[in-house]
């Protein structure tokens, strides 16, 4: 798996593009980061990029859903990128934790993605 994280706004919205299989260890590096942005921005956007997504292996999910639990009134827009079914089945799967609207796009709308999570920043002053 690989994981890139890219912060835009200043911080107020983390990009996190992922590749191949989402494992336990992705979530190790990615919760700290998420968690320092939150502590000093409050809500923030973040836009999920998946290509040649395989998915989650078990602990990765649950750490996803340990995420959603703790997280769920943290994220002021959740952008859901990718070519593939995956991005719609993880919109789906974030909703019933997360208390914020959430999209799905396919990777050639990306730069809408981008702007429509940028757009709630804004207005929010996040």
């Amino acid at each position: 798996m690989s994981v890139r994280i890219k912060e835009h706004d200043d911080g107020r919205t983390l990009e996190v593009a992922v590749t191949g299989k989402l494992e336990k260890a992705d979530y190790d590096k990615f919760l700290p980061l998420f968690e320092d942005y939150q502590r000093t921005f409050g809500k923030i956007g973040v836009i999920f990029v998946m290509e040649h997504f395989d998915g989650f292996d078990m602990w990765a999910l649950w750490e996803d859903t340990k995420f959603e639990w703790k997280h769920h009134d943290d994220i002021a827009r959740l952008a859901m990128v990718g070519d593939s079914d995956w991005k719609e089945w993880m919109a789906n799967f974030c909703k019933p934790f997360l208390k914020t609207e959430i999209r799905d796009y396919s990777l050639s709308e990306l730069g809408i993605a981008r702007a429509w999570v940028r757009e709630q920043c804004q207005v929010e002053g996040v």
